[in-house]
């Protein structure tokens, strides 16, 4: 099970936006842009939507959700009512991706499909050795929501999705316009700087074997002072930025005390609040390519230049070390997707109108997940 987890993880989370549409099989709750939505799928966005919530009851209260309470994404609905809309909300969103891949002849490539078949063998090879093989592949299916034809089809969503954004963003946000690259930094105040650092302390273990920073003597620290006043001065003289840019790395790379350069050995991308004040003052008083006079900081006596900010800039805070130009294109693709009237569209077809999904949550079980075939037959 946790192989299949795993795969299934790797499959569905990798896009953060994961909806499905077009299943022909199974009663039709949902038609939009000439995409149906199955009972079935929609059953997956329901257990979806139940999935989070209940994480988000667990890891605040520590405790279950009572479906008919208030829910607190929407005080005008139950928590179960949150789950049918945000459920048609998303069955609506994966029609409209559908539709625009379509038009912008980004639908799933034949590479891509087969990459998706490739993923269910490996899926199933874990269940070979089960009495029943198929009923063992199913019951995972089931257990995370889907069935196989839906899983199927929601990933042919993800990857519409993710050859839209390459197609207007390239893979990597490459191609995101300066326009929204620039609007995306100053929106969030992003800078760039680099610099060499002479440090006025020293690590110093102690009897307990720990290390801390000690401050180096008051002539040392002229010393070093007197050594960052004479190279920022040199560098102010450069006139050509590009000289003067190749100067300051030569020096950074071969006398900064900055632990760090090895790991930024292009300087650091970072917003307000990030870096000591002193260093964050400095930078944002400098033009692209200018040098500072010496600045005092807790950490030593600095000299910075300050640097463009450009897509390929990796804010030093983001652990997943997304470039500037994915993030932009990111939050571009979001309000683009926000145009796209989806609310309008999110409606249940005529014969689901008055159909209570609520009745597949209870506050003993649950969320009890149920395909089409099982619901006509636990009916008749």
């Amino acid at each position: 099970m946790k192989k299949f987890a795993a795969i299934l993880l790797a499959l569905v989370l990798a896009l953060g936006c994961l909806t499905g549409c077009g299943s022909k099989k199974g009663d039709t709750v949902m038609s939009v842009d000439g995409t149906d939505v199955s009972f079935d799928e929609f059953m997956y966005y329901l257990k979806t939507a139940a999935t989070t919530l209940t994480n988000y009851y667990q890891s605040s209260t520590g405790g279950g959700v009572d479906w008919d309470g208030v829910c607190i994404y929407d005080k005008t609905k139950t928590n179960a009512e949150w789950c049918v809309n945000e459920a048609m909300y998303n069955a609506a969103q994966a029609c409209v991706i559908m539709s625009k891949g379509k038009s912008m002849n980004c639908l799933p490539t034949d590479e891509q499909l087969k990459t998706l078949e490739d993923n269910i063998s490996t899926i199933r090879k874990n269940y070979e050795d089960q009495d029943d093989p198929d009923a063992a592949f199913t019951s995972a299916l089931n257990g995370q929501g889907f069935t196989l034809d839906t899983f199927k089809q929601i990933n042919k969503v993800n990857f519409t999705l993710a050859n839209i954004f390459a197609s207007l963003y390239g893979e990597n946000g490459e191609k995101v316009s300066d326009e929204t690259l620039k609007g995306y930094v100053d929106e969030n105040g992003f800078m760039t700087s680099a610099h060499i650092l002479f440090k006025t302390t020293e690590e110093v273990k102690g009897e307990d074997g720990k290390t801390t920073e000690k401050e180096i003597s008051d002539d040392a620290k002229a010393e070093k002072k007197a050594k960052a006043e004479k190279l920022a001065k040199e560098l102010k003289a450069i006139k050509d930025d590009e000289k003067r840019k190749e100067k300051f790395f030569e020096y950074m790379k071969n006398d900064s005390e900055d632990p760090g350069k090895e790991s930024y050995p292009n300087g650091y991308c970072f917003t307000e609040g990030t870096m000591v004040q002193e260093y964050t003052d400095a930078t944002k008083a400098l033009k692209d390519y200018e040098v500072s006079d010496v600045v005092e900081s807790k950490f030593g006596y600095h000299i910075i230049m300050r640097l463009p900010t450009t897509a390929s800039n990796v804010d030093i805070n983001n652990q997943y070390g997304y470039t500037l130009g994915q993030m932009a294109a990111s939050y571009d693709f979001d309000e683009e997707m926000k145009s796209w009237d989806v609310s309008s569209k999110a409606k249940l077809n005529s014969q689901y109108k008055d159909f209570d999904f609520t009745q597949f949550f209870s506050n003993t079980d649950g969320f009890k997940f149920t395909t089409y075939a099982s619901y006509t037959a636990e009916k008749k």
